[in-house]
């Protein structure tokens, strides 16, 4: 080979590489374009991708929101329809409790034995019935509660200690641990020593 081929080839070589280099360059910049707008859509649905999140979890935070309210609202309803339930067996209770005394002062003086029986068992039935809706009888005997008896008449006893109770005028009730209806009693007041 001479050196004219030798330039030659060194000349084509060179015109060669040249847009081989160029044609590198040129798509590495087609890439470059297309990787810049990618990044770009990329950051412009990031924020969308985040505002639609966030939508989502306001949604999802308002619809546990009404689920709890709803819940409440239903305990709520059901303790209300108890209390009218249970509002409305107390006043029928104390109607019935009316009657009661009613029976209990005239069994004493009833005086025919068939009719005194007849009064007893109805008497008796009564009771049972307000015993299974959960009415009982308040104890009347020792200290005074002013949460359960009511004091019609204060009676000077030596005998018995200040504010005891000496005797029970009308019968107190409970309904359940509620007190109904207090009971009506006299207590022991000490007498006061003159000087």
């Amino acid at each position: 080979m001479d050196v004219k081929d030798k330039g030659k080839e060194q000349a084509k070589a060179a015109e060669t590489k040249e847009p081989v280099q160029v044609k590198e360059e040129k798509e590495q910049a087609k890439v470059e374009e297309k990787k810049e707008p990618i990044r770009v859509e990329e950051k412009k649905e990031q924020p969308e991708k985040e505002k639609e999140r966030t939508k989502e979890e306001e949604y999802l935070d308002h619809l546990k929101r009404l689920q709890a309210e709803f819940e409440n609202y239903k305990k709520r309803t059901q303790k209300e329809k108890e209390g009218l339930i249970k509002h409305a067996n107390t006043e029928l209770i104390l109607e019935i409790l009316k009657i009661i005394d009613d029976f209990e002062r005239a069994l004493p003086e009833i005086k025919d034995e068939h009719t005194k029986k007849g009064m007893a068992m109805i008497y008796e039935r009564l009771m049972k019935i307000l015993k299974e809706q959960g009415v009982s009888q308040i104890p009347s005997t020792g200290k005074f509660d002013p949460a359960k008896h009511e004091v019609i008449i204060q009676v000077t006893d030596t005998d018995k200690p200040d504010g005891e109770i000496v005797d029970e005028l009308k019968k107190g009730y409970y309904l359940g641990s509620m007190v109904i209806r207090p009971s009506v009693v006299s207590i022991s007041k000490k007498e006061e020593e003159k000087k």
